[in-house]
This record gives structure tokens, C-alpha cells and sequence, in this order.
């Protein structure tokens, strides 16, 4: 038995970005039309993402794990992923 232990990746911290993008994407997509989100925009955005949020929901337990397993290659991506979703904040709340 090896006494190294199994690297475990950052597929459902991954979800849960993927969650999170789709839905600002689609909020910030709603306020371009008029600078404004009503609330049938959001009941549309959180209906049509119920799948990304089931995904994300399922695997949400093992994030705290992965984040302390992290390597190099996976911190610049959540580092990445992270700045996108900053962006994407920054759009719902600025006048274009």
C-alpha cells in the first residue's frame, strides 16, 4: 500500500464556478437590454440554470478538501476563474 495520498483535483470547485458564471452571465446579459434586472429576469436566470446549480449542489461537499490539495497549475486556474466572476460583479453593478 502506498503511503502517498491521492491528489484530488478541482473538478467540483470547478462546478461550482461553472454555476456561478452562467448565472451572471445571464444577469449581466438581462441588464444590457435596459440597465435594469427585473424579477421575472431573475426567476428566468435561476430556472433555466437549475441543472448547473443541481451539479454544482452535488459535489459541493468536496471543495473544502480540494482546496487544500491544491497545486500550481489549479490555483492559477481558481485564480483565473476568480477574476472572470469579478469582472462579471463589477458589470451587474456599473452603468455602461
Amino acid at each position: 500500500m502506498s503511503d502517498k495520498k491521492k491528489h484530488l483535483g478541482i473538478e467540483e470547485t470547478l462546478d461550482i464556478f461553472d454555476y456561478a458564471d452562467v448565472v451572471l452571465e445571464k444577469l449581466v446579459y438581462h441588464k444590457s437590454d435596459d440597465g435594469k434586472i427585473d424579477g421575472g429576469e431573475i426567476t428566468s436566470t435561476m430556472v433555466t440554470t437549475v441543472p448547473d446549480a443541481v451539479q454544482a449542489i452535488i459535489g459541493a461537499g468536496d471543495v473544502q478538501a480540494e482546496l487544500k490539495d491544491l497545486d500550481k497549475e489549479e490555483l492559477i486556474t481558481i485564480a483565473n476563474r476568480g477574476a472572470k466572476l469579478a469582472q462579471c460583479l463589477v458589470a451587474l453593478f456599473t452603468k455602461k
